[in-house]
C-alpha cells in the first residue's frame, strides 16, 4: 500500500504574469470609462507612476491607446484591442483582482 500524500502544487505568479494582468486591468478600466490617470489610481490604488507606465506599456501588447483632449481634462481611449478579448477580462475580473490582490472600485 502506498502511503504517499499527493498535494496540489500552488502556482506562484512571477513578475511578468503580474505585469500582464495589471496591463489587462488598466486597458479594461480605460474601456469602461475609468480613463484618466487619477481615476485609474482611485480604482486600483496603484501609484501615479505605475499607472503611467502601465498605460505606456499597453503598446507592447499591441493594445492601441490614444489620449484625447487637453492635458488637464483629457481621457484615454482604447482604439484597438489586438488579440485581447476584452469580454474575457470582464468575465474574469474577480480572478484578476485576486491575482493582483486588489479590489477594483469602478465609479465612472
Amino acid at each position: 500500500m502506498n502511503n504517499d500524500i499527493i498535494l496540489p502544487i500552488a502556482r506562484e505568479r512571477g513578475n511578468a504574469s503580474i505585469s500582464f494582468y495589471r496591463r489587462l486591468l488598466v486597458a479594461y478600466l480605460i474601456d469602461q470609462g475609468v480613463n484618466s490617470v487619477p481615476r485609474i489610481m482611485g480604482a486600483t490604488g496603484f501609484p501615479r507612476r505605475r499607472v503611467q507606465e502601465l498605460i505606456l506599456s499597453l503598446a507592447d501588447m499591441d493594445i492601441d491607446v490614444e489620449f484625447q483632449g487637453a492635458p488637464k481634462n483629457g481621457r484615454y481611449v482604447v482604439l484597438n484591442w489586438a488579440s485581447i478579448d476584452k469580454q474575457w477580462i470582464h468575465d474574469n475580473l474577480d480572478m484578476v483582482e485576486e491575482i493582483l490582490g486588489i479590489t477594483v472600485k469602478i465609479n465612472t
